[in-house]
């Protein structure tokens, strides 16, 4: 495909040639999904089921659409994985204990994860 711009088309008139150019149509509102609670061991081999909360914001439409095809999906992939990574490294006690560090490397990583697209 083509980019037309590096920002945005519209609001308006946009004229789209079916046979060669394709759009997609960006939400930019803030969304959220949840992590379904997943059950991963800890450092000490105890078994934790967690779960989590996700909230984003598009803040780069072109960027997003032209750096992964499926969004949702990616983000999933990644929370799902990011918080299997950040649990694997720590005992029963610390992720007990250190709930709001546990969630602010989530979202850490997770922004990191997510600044190429």
């Amino acid at each position: 495909g083509r980019k037309t711009s590096e920002r945005p088309l519209g609001p308006g008139m946009v004229f789209i040639l079916p046979c060669i150019d394709r759009y997609e149509k960006v939400d930019l509102r803030t969304k959220a999904f949840n992590v379904a609670p997943q059950e991963c061991l800890t450092r000490d081999q105890a078994l934790v089921s967690i779960g989590a909360m996700v909230y984003y914001k598009i803040n780069n439409p072109i960027q997003m659409v032209t750096g992964v095809q499926n969004v949702m999906h990616a983000m999933r992939a990644l929370a799902h994985t990011t918080l299997q990574n950040i649990l694997r490294d720590r005992t029963l006690g610390q992720v007990e204990n250190e709930t709001l560090a546990i969630g602010d490397e989530f979202q850490m990583f997770l922004q990191e994860g997510v600044r190429s697209w």
